[in-house]
């Protein structure tokens, strides 16, 4: 099957699902999770119909988070997985790289789960690297350097975590989502990192 070209979508079509995907972002951060899920789950149904592929990752991966930010682990698991798997069908690699990132970051960060999540990340960095998708290698990079960090190998965390911040610093518009202290992260930096990994 044929790497998927993002430029042969119409770009007024691209531009109405991420904004149905802002809004919904939004709505959940309003405590609207049914509202935001609704909105996506329509946003998807419309999206297959038209065998839109790249449109149906996006709206996936997001549906994906929010259904894991509404206490639905199983769901987040089931979407996510199902998200993959189309992204790798169809080669669309910002989309495979979100769905590993979205994994890594759950199964590490909510369950400790740095075995799995460290596999993820580790093939969401390749990806990554692949496209130049700058803001993805600065996650993959970040939950790496925690993986080793739980594990006590603080000297490698310590590597990982500036070559997170290096890449973060160049970031213009997005750099304040993923900025992170060598001191470890307040609540409030965490919160601004699930934010970024919400909005890749």
């Amino acid at each position: 099957m044929a790497e998927i070209n993002i430029l042969d979508i119409d770009s007024e079509v691209l531009s109405q699902y991420r904004d149905a995907i802002k809004k919904a972002v939004s709505l959940a951060e309003e405590g609207n999770f049914q509202k935001a899920i609704n909105l996506l789950e329509s946003k998807l149904v419309e999206a297959e119909k038209l065998s839109m592929i790249q449109p149906e990752v996006d709206v996936r991966n997001q549906l994906g988070i929010l259904h894991w930010k509404n206490n639905s682990f199983q769901h987040f698991l089931e979407i996510t997985a199902s998200s993959l798997a189309l992204a790798k069908a169809h080669k669309y690699k910002k989309g495979i790289a979100e769905a590993l990132l979205n994994l890594a970051w759950v199964l590490a960060m909510e369950r400790r789960d740095f075995i799995k999540a460290f596999d993820f990340t580790e093939e969401a960095l390749e990806v990554t690297e692949a496209i130049g998708y700058k803001k993805g290698i600065a996650t993959s990079l970040y939950i790496i350097s925690a993986a080793y960090k739980f594990k006590k190998m603080e000297e490698k965390a310590a590597y990982y975590l500036e070559k997170s911040l290096q890449i973060s610093m160049q970031l213009s518009d997005e750099a304040d989502l993923l900025i992170t202290s060598e001191a470890g992260l307040t609540e409030e930096e965490k919160d601004r990192l699930k934010d970024a990994l919400d909005l890749l």
